[in-house]
């Protein structure tokens, strides 16, 4: 699963990996691809990013962020044509982006995605719904560049976001992968967050 990957892993002759990978020239292809009308293709690169992301050290695609951010944005939203396996793609590297950019200032990206990861979280897919709270979770634990919650009060995202992890929370009739995941992200929320829910 491409939650689950560990950081910086190495090659045979213990080189780590990263170190072997030309990052820009891989992103700049990447995100080439990315404007393709193909839905296959650009799920291929999203698994092609989850593996660079894994690969790499904290902040590794960070002066990449500014670029990829659109294209992550419009997989994971559900527009027209929408393919869940895309936007379940789209929202696991954006899972890695959270985790491999700690301490990273993420508040525009956040501000831009979180809405898209919101939305995702009320999904009839039960498969999108679950990574889509995990990736709250990950955001709800989240540090900014001054080792506080990347999620501030006043932000009228967290709200949104508590509200849309509550009622997944409540839910009666739903799959038991997308229960456990709101629990845990409600964890998350209320150990990480709960002066900033205070005041949201």
């Amino acid at each position: 699963d491409m939650m689950d990957h560990d950081a910086g892993p190495a090659h045979g002759d213990g080189v780590p990996l990263a170190s072997l990978v030309e990052v820009d020239r891989v992103v700049k292809a990447v995100l080439r691809q990315l404007k393709e009308r193909s839905l296959r293709t650009k799920e291929r690169c999203m698994e092609l990013l989850a593996e660079l992301l894994a690969a790499l050290g904290q902040g590794g695609l960070e002066a990449h962020l500014a670029a990829l951010a659109p294209h992550l944005e419009k997989s994971v939203e559900k527009g027209k044509g929408a393919k869940p396996s895309l936007r379940i793609e789209a929202l696991g590297v954006l899972s890695l982006v959270v985790d491999k950019h700690a301490g990273s200032d993420l508040t525009v990206y956040v501000r831009r995605l979180g809405p898209r990861v919101v939305e995702a979280v009320g999904d009839s897919n039960y498969r999108v719904s679950s990574v889509a709270l995990r990736v709250c979770g990950k955001l709800a634990s989240a540090q900014g560049k001054d080792g506080l919650p990347l999620l501030k009060a006043g932000d009228p995202f967290v709200d949104g976001l508590y509200t849309a992890v509550v009622g997944r929370l409540g839910s009666q009739d739903q799959d038991l992968e997308v229960k456990e995941s709101a629990i845990a992200a409600a964890a998350s929320m209320v150990c990480r967050l709960g002066g900033v829910l205070g005041d949201a």
